[in-house]
């Protein structure tokens, strides 16, 4: 399962503590490294990426303003969600966080809860998550039997969760689908990477097809972005690795069978150009 990692960012150890004793109440499965100042934690930054950032403002050395700063200019992180922490809730500081493209921010002091809140909202838009999703990954659901009796929707049976009934399984699990009658690659994105994926069958709900077995292949339950360009539009769908399957008995086959699960029915457009190009391909 996906786990999502933050950067705690504060000259005070105190205040570091209490963020990271809040995320853990609100998300237990986050893991969390901390930095005292802005340029230790561009250091960090420029080792290993991170999912999210909280930043306090005033810092010696360089504060959270230089340091949002630097990562917006920064084209391999420059999207990394990012939320300022600041004892001043003024609208000068406001409107400069704003202008410096900060994805939210909190005024001390805050509780675990409005904290968890705040995160919640970064998250869930700049990840493309579900708030069933991210309890689901952020460990608010310790039993196994729990997240595959609720499941990503909160309404999957468990047992499609199974290996056996992923084998037989529907894509689409009663919404209208198509199998390609030519060969069909679509682009799938995560964390930085991106693989080919030749569809076997879509639907408004599910693509199942086949990738490379390599060192690219993204886990299960995370988050991607898969291209469907189709009649001079390009949709960018918002979809979570669902099950993956070796194609064979041997972890050495070249290939592996992949479903994702799509999470934008919401969004009444992409809806109807993925339909499109499902009419399309029948």
């Amino acid at each position: 399962m996906q786990k999502i990692k933050v950067l705690i960012v504060d000259d005070a150890a105190f205040t570091r503590d209490i963020m990271r004793k809040g995320l853990r109440a609100e998300f237990p499965s986050f893991t969390t490294e901390e930095a005292p100042d802005g340029l230790k934690a561009q250091k960090l930054l420029e080792k290993k990426p991170f999912d999210l950032i909280l930043c306090d403002w005033e810092m010696p050395e360089m504060n959270g303003a230089e340091l949002l700063t630097w990562i917006r200019n920064n084209d391999p992180i420059k999207d990394t969600p990012f939320i300022m922490v600041t004892s001043r809730g003024d609208k000068e500081h406001v409107v400069k966080a704003i202008e410096l493209k900060v994805n939210n921010y909190i005024v001390k002091p805050f509780s675990n809860d409005k904290l968890g809140k705040v995160v919640a909202n970064v998250l869930q838009k700049t990840m493309g998550l579900s708030a069933e999703q991210l309890r689901i990954i952020g460990g608010k659901y310790q039993d196994p039997m729990t997240v595959a009796s609720k499941g990503l929707s909160g309404a999957i049976p468990a047992a499609e969760l199974t290996r056996e009934s992923v084998a037989t399984a529907p894509a689409g699990g009663g919404a209208k689908s198509a199998q390609p009658s030519e060969k069909v690659l679509m682009t799938v994105r995560f964390r930085g990477s991106q693989i080919k994926l030749l569809v076997k069958e879509i639907s408004s709900e599910l693509i199942t097809g086949i990738i490379k077995n390599d060192d690219q292949i993204p886990p299960i339950m995370e988050m991607t972005v898969v291209d469907i360009s189709f009649d001079g539009m390009t949709s960018r769908l918002n979809a979570f690795v669902y099950t993956l399957q070796a194609r064979g008995d041997s972890n050495e086959s070249e290939f592996v069978d992949i479903t994702l699960k799509l999470v934008d029915q919401d969004d009444s457009d992409k809806m109807k150009h993925l339909q499109n190009f499902i009419d399309s391909i029948a």
